[in-house]
């Protein structure tokens, strides 16, 4: 009798529970949908030889993404538009402080060095050193870009170090390059 009397009252409170009724399905609406919105950013493709700017989707805005892009819009047929940097890879982009900060000081700034590595062979033409010197420094934060070329071999071989401006020549008639 006593262990009926235990098993009674533990089920008592199970049976009891807190004494809200339970209520039957409620609709609330759609349920929450992650929505992302495509990034476009500025890269530089050519036209006839000539440099000109070309938004195209990326993954996220930054540099690594951009340059990323820059390679695939190549490979797409834009507007009649090409890239020199067909038959390259990118390999993988560093970012690294440019010049000497000597003191904390608003006046004298300090930029970054974009370091970009492609992979392939044949020679790098100018073209595609222009493409994607001015696609980087797109962003005020890049002040020169270094370009290493890896072989098939696996032999890395520098391209220098460049800036926009040196590329002037190769700008399309209506287009203004960073500087």
């Amino acid at each position: 009798m006593r262990r009926l009397a235990l098993v009674l009252l533990l089920l008592l409170p199970a049976a009891v529970a807190c004494g809200i009724q339970p209520t039957g399905v409620v609709d609330l609406g759609k349920a929450p949908v992650v929505s992302v919105k495509p990034t476009f950013r500025t890269v530089y493709l050519l036209r006839k030889g000539r440099l000109e700017p070309q938004r195209v989707s990326t993954a996220s805005g930054t540099v690594d993404d951009v340059i990323e892009a820059l390679f695939k819009a190549g490979d797409q047929h834009l507007g009649g538009m090409n890239s020199a940097l067909k038959g390259f890879r990118h390999a993988d982009t560093q970012v690294t402080n440019y010049g000497r900060v000597l003191r904390n000081d608003p006046d004298r700034p300090i930029g970054l060095r974009l370091h970009v590595f492609l992979s392939g062979d044949g020679r790098v033409s100018r073209a595609a050193l222009a493409q994607l010197t001015c696609t980087a420094m797109l962003s005020k934060e890049i002040w020169v870009v270094q370009v290493t070329q890896i072989s098939s071999h696996g032999t890395p071989s520098s391209r220098g170090d460049h800036v926009c401006s040196e590329f002037r020549d190769l700008a399309g008639s209506d287009t203004q390059l960073p500087p």
